[in-house]
């Protein structure tokens, strides 16, 4: 395996199946493809995240920095904020509330957020101020 520098960014795509490996910060983009991975101690990524296989274990995981893809079931209980897109085709709960910045897309999935059905979202407008209100658009309420 080479060697990953810390700080430095780079795309880890993984194939290899039930293994466990001790990252606790991830610099750039993670693609799981085998099935089984686990992760104890990650807590943050700083790119994407791509789960395309089943039973992958990401307990510590608290931050996904770019978009999140989901094609896979995996352990995410601690998974606060994606901080770009999130895209799931698969049915999936979430124990705790997470924060999405960017668009929501389900392909045939019902995903929950505690007890809340997440729905597909075009684009999240952020409010911050009351009088912002008077900006948004007319036809999308």
């Amino acid at each position: 395996m080479q060697k990953i520098l810390p700080g430095e960014y780079s795309s880890i795509e993984i194939y290899a199946k039930n293994m466990t490996f001790a990252f606790t910060e991830i610099e750039g983009n993670l693609l799981l493809r085998g099935e089984g991975c686990r992760f104890p101690d990650l807590v943050s990524i700083n790119g994407n995240l791509s789960i395309d296989a089943g039973n992958c274990e990401l307990p510590q995981l608290k931050t996904v920095g770019g978009s999140f893809a989901m094609h896979g079931p995996a352990m995410l209980d601690k998974l606060e904020k994606v901080k770009g897109d999130f895209k799931c085709i698969i049915n999936f709960g979430f124990k705790n509330v997470i924060k999405i910045d960017g668009s929501i897309e389900l392909k045939n999935a019902n995903v929950y957020i505690g007890n809340k059905k997440l729905s597909a979202i075009r684009r999240t407008i952020a409010v911050n101020h009351q009088y912002q209100v008077d900006f948004l658009p007319k036809d999308v309420f």
